[in-house]
């Protein structure tokens, strides 16, 4: 190394220029001819690998593949488009029509184009839950039995989507339009609640209880209603909510409200503890239709009694309401309620995050019951939130190191140096990954590099100041180019 610390000695000012525009060539290139990176999805780059959440996540992500339109397991493309058509209308939150029918008809045009209508299965199902006589048409489970009619209708109606495209799209598209509208009522055929019943797509919050207590009692329901006014007043609920007509929030999907629906109960305040205790063993009655698959959301099985398929009720409670140790498979009688969810009425984006902010500052207990988990969908936005509210915490860290340097080295200068080091550094190893590497996946964990870098950065050149500082005291009648070259 005789050679380098000769030539830093004989020339300084080379060295630093040449350094300098190398290090400066080398960010401008990289900050101007690649996209930066995207921090919107703060867990890319996290995966959890050999666990049993991770296990059934890969499991479940293969089905959800495997039964898409064009899946391994999708025998009939041509349903699954109307079907999706009918989900969108029927099961989904407010959402804003932004797409001009000319789109919404041409996506369910090209979907179609590459389907055969001879090769679909004449094993369908007609569901005339759509208004206007408009059939959704979907595959059939196994489950139920199709009468030779049902079938006819449904070749027929194939056969007049593929006559009339057009009409047929026309008439979906003025389904949705008419479905958003505030001038008629959006309740379902219960006459409580809005819609089909909850869904992965709707806010939820999960109820607990402390002790030995159980949700299942008059009691226990009446202060889960108290909970739910707390979380239903206010303007900020109102401006986001799923309305029955205007001005007027949906009803929540939750325990009380079911068990009041199911017992012709204006109010979840007016439920009994007769009610509770018929809801409970309606419940274990009809559990085991749920578990062996014949209790199902279309209500159709007719082998399942008439009580158990009344509204979905039934099946919304176990499928989403209510926790599984309550009534575990193969059980009888039913144990203590400890945990249940409660579907809100309002979509699961981040434009109720103010009304999440607001909500931190209500009560969220009433007695020995209180609200242990939220999902409204804001993780993401959440953690930009925080990560722009703790910036400060990395500012003060860095001035912190840096008056440190400047304390020990006792210079400025060397201090300034040292962070122009740190910056050059980075940007050079930006240039090496990006470019000359070229790996355009870019986790937000890579930014932890920065914080790397200061530390290494302030422990070299304390380093470098103390091994200074040392040859000096030993050399001190040597000219400076001596000392660099040592």
């Amino acid at each position: 190394m005789s050679w380098y610390t000769s030539l830093i000695s004989t020339h300084p000012v080379v060295i630093l220029v040449a350094v300098a525009v190398f290090s400066v060539s080398c960010i401008i290139i990289s900050l101007t001819t690649i996209k930066l990176p995207n921090f919107s999805d703060p867990q890319m780059g996290f995966e959890a690998r050999g666990t049993v959440i991770a296990d059934r996540l890969t499991a479940w992500q293969n089905l959800l593949e495997a039964t898409r339109t064009s899946g391994s397991l999708t025998t009939n493309p041509l349903g699954d488009i109307a079907l999706s058509a009918h989900h969108q209308v029927y099961h989904s939150p407010k959402i804003l029509l932004s797409k001009t029918k000319e789109d919404f008809a041409n996506r369910i045009t090209n979907s179609r184009s590459t389907t055969n209508l001879n090769e679909i299965s004449s094993a369908v199902d007609i569901h005339h839950h759509v208004p206007n006589n408009i059939t959704v048409v979907v595959v059939d489970d196994g489950l139920h039995n199709h009468s030779n009619q049902a079938n006819k209708n449904a070749w027929e109606e194939l056969l007049h989507w593929k006559k009339n495209p057009k009409n047929y799209e026309e008439d979906i598209f003025e389904e949705i339009e008419e479905h958003f509208h505030d001038d008629h009522d959006h309740l379902s055929e219960d006459g409580y609640f809005c819609g089909s019943g909850p869904g992965l797509d709707f806010s939820r919050v999960v109820i607990s209880v402390e002790g030995d207590d159980d949700l299942m009692s008059e009691r226990a329901l009446k202060q889960m209603c108290r909970l739910e006014q707390y979380l239903t007043s206010g303007p900020l609920f109102a401006n986001v909510c799923e309305n029955v007509r205007r001005g007027q929030c949906c009803q929540p999907w939750s325990l009380p409200n079911y068990v009041a629906m199911l017992h012709n109960r204006s109010s979840c305040f007016e439920i009994t503890e007769a009610d509770v205790i018929e809801t409970r063993e309606l419940i274990e009655n009809c559990s085991h239709f749920y578990y062996s698959l014949h209790l199902m959301p279309d209500m159709i099985n007719k082998e399942v009694p008439h009580v158990c398929r009344r509204h979905n009720a039934i099946y919304n409670l176990m499928h989403y309401i209510l926790d599984v140790s309550f009534m575990p498979p193969k059980v009888n009688e039913s144990g203590p309620l400890r945990n249940t969810i409660m579907f809100l009425p309002m979509a699961r984006s981040t434009a109720i995050l103010e009304y999440y902010h607001a909500l931190e500052e209500k009560k969220l207990r009433e007695g020995n019951i209180y609200i242990s988990a939220i999902d409204f969908g804001l993780k993401n936005a959440l953690f930009d939130e925080s990560l722009i509210h703790d910036t400060w915490l990395i500012a003060m860290g860095a001035l912190f190191v840096l008056g440190c340097m400047w304390l020990y080295t006792g210079s400025l200068f060397i201090t300034l140096m040292t962070i122009v080091a740190i910056a050059f550094s980075l940007g050079i190893a930006y240039f090496i990954y990006s470019l000359i590497l070229e790996l355009h996946f870019f986790p937000f964990m890579n930014v932890l590099a920065s914080i790397v870098a200061v530390g290494i950065g302030a422990d070299d050149a304390f380093i470098l100041c103390k091994v200074w500082q040392c040859t000096k005291a030993e050399n001190c009648n040597l000219t400076l180019n001596r000392l660099v070259q040592i």
